[in-house]
């Protein structure tokens, strides 16, 4: 949902600036990156997707937003900086679970505090 989110935003953005004759034309690199990166929807969600994950360097996919404007660079790295802070949390939740399934002599309690309990489900 966040990706789609953001990717409305980004699309809308790039076509915006694109369509509009009083802003200037993206050189040919920013035209390109917008192509590849913001051509549709679709592709603004897997670059999306692909920065995050690795597929793709970040620094490459803002080339055209920076083009538009810089508040879209800042917007983008609000977008990067929230989902790899989903994703760390929800990598340290999966290692605390398991921990504390597969260990249980052992204590952990910086893993139940920063674990919300609907994750732990039943602890019987």
């Amino acid at each position: 949902m966040i990706v789609y989110v953001f990717a409305v935003l980004f699309a809308q953005a790039v076509h915006d600036h694109t369509q509009d004759p009083n802003m200037p034309p993206l050189s040919v690199g920013a035209d390109e990156a917008r192509e590849r990166y913001f051509g549709s929807l679709l592709d603004t969600m897997l670059s999306l997707f692909m920065s995050i994950a690795g597929g793709v360097s970040w620094e490459h996919v803002i080339f055209p937003l920076k083009a538009v404007n810089t508040i879209w660079v800042v917007c983008f790295l609000f977008y990067a900086s929230w989902q790899q802070n989903a994703k760390e949390n929800t990598e340290h939740a999966s290692a605390c679970r398991f921990i504390s399934e597969y260990v249980p002599a052992l204590h952990f309690p910086e893993c139940v505090a920063r674990v919300p309990v609907s994750l732990w489900g039943s602890r019987g």
